[in-house]
Order: structure tokens, then C-alpha cells, then sequence
């Protein structure tokens, strides 16, 4: 469903130290769909427990990640993994990200696809796995809302207003102006705040009898 799960937050003070997560291109999500190879990060429960039973005993806040699948998709939001001995997510993974690996020429291959956002049905991720809100549903929202707040002051990095594109294949910033990469021997670009043009191609898993 279209339930808008999904927010911003604007830091004081910008991290400088580390790469940002990238966020999909309108060509790339199209490419998303059922059967697809992801990788899930979270800091909630490892076990679920039967929801008409005692709660399972569980780990908080320890950082986990693990392979998965799309194994259903939604217009707005998609599932992973529906089978118990898939990889899942549960409670305490709320907000955590969706990761999925694209072929691409930039020097960072992964896109952030999703953000956990509630249990798929009555068994409250026991027996099937939790529900991501998918991000690509909400890029011109989060465009906007990143160019608005460049313009209000509440950004402390503005260096490309709206998201920020894929880099380079050298590792180069994609929001740095086409006559600065052309200085630097680089091949000119779409100015700061479009899209690079990128193919991409995502790996399908065969699903195995189980």
C-alpha cells in the first residue's frame, strides 16, 4: 500500500568522512522486481516469535546483515523474503536499509532500494517476512524535500541540492560540474543535480526447491 513510511533527516553538521548511500535512478528501479538478489541491514530481533505465544527471547541493538530476495512487489512498498528460513527482517530493524547491487561504470555499485517498514500480515514476521517502503516510489519527494531544505538552511551540505547522483568511475563526486571534470580529464557529466546515465542490470536468484 502506499502508506508514505519514509523520512528525512538533516545532521547539524555534515559527515564528510564517509561515502553516502545511493540512492536508485529511475532507470535502474525499473529494473527492480520479484526474485531479486538483496542484502538487508538491521539492529533488531534474530528469532521471531509466534505472535499468540510468550515473545521469543531476542537480540536488540546488534547490527546484522544478510543475503535475501524481493519475494514480493508492490507498487510502493515490497516484501523480503517469505519463507522462514529465508533472511528477514523483524522488530527493532524498523528504518534500516535495503541494499541491492547494480552493474554499473560508477565506483559505487549500491543502491539503496528500501526502508523497513512493518510486518507482512498477522503472524508479525514469524512466518513471513517484513515489508520495505520502496525508495524510488518517493525520489521526487525526496528530491524536493533536499532542494527545500538547501534553500531554508536546514541542509548543512549543499554542494548539489537535490539527491545526490552515483559517482564516477574514478571515484569522483557526480554532482561536481561538467567544466571541473573536464579540467581533470574526465568525461563531462549532466550538470549537479541530474542523473547520470547509467545501465544497469540486476542479478536474479533461482529460487531452490526447498
Amino acid at each position: 500500500s502506499k502508506n508514505f513510511d519514509i523520512a528525512l533527516l538533516f545532521l547539524s553538521e555534515p559527515v564528510t568522512d564517509v561515502d553516502p548511500a545511493i540512492l536508485p535512478t529511475e532507470s535502474e528501479a525499473e529494473l527492480l522486481t520479484e526474485g531479486l538478489d538483496v542484502t538487508v541491514v538491521g539492529w533488531g530481533m534474530q528469532e521471531a516469535g509466534v505472535p499468540w505465544e510468550a515473545p521469543a527471547p531476542g537480540t536488540y541493538a546488534e547490527k546484522h546483515h544478510g543475503e535475501s530476495i524481493i519475494s514480493e512487489m508492490g507498487k510502493a512498498e515490497f516484501q523480503v523474503g517469505d519463507e522462514i528460513d529465508d533472511v528477514r527482517k523483524c522488530h527493532g530493524d524498523s528504518g534500516g536499509p535495503t541494499f541491492v547491487e547494480v552493474q554499473t561504470d560508477s565506483a559505487i555499485t549500491e543502491r539503496v532500494i528500501g526502508v523497513t517498514s512493518h510486518a507482512y500480515d498477522y503472524t508479525d514476521c514469524f512466518l513471513t517476512g517484513g515489508v520495505d517502503t520502496r525508495v524510488d516510489f518517493y525520489l521526487d519527494w525526496i528530491d524536493d524535500q533536499m532542494r527545500a531544505a538547501c534553500e531554508d538552511g536546514t541542509r548543512s551540505w549543499c554542494e548539489t541540492e537535490g539527491i545526490i547522483p552515483p559517482p564516477h568511475a574514478d571515484g569522483t563526486p557526480g554532482y561536481l560540474e561538467p567544466e571541473t571534470l573536464a579540467a581533470c580529464s574526465v568525461v563531462p557529466v549532466a550538470p549537479a543535480g541530474g542523473w547520470l546515465a547509467l545501465t544497469a542490470a540486476f542479478a536474479m536468484r533461482r529460487r531452490e526447491t526447498r
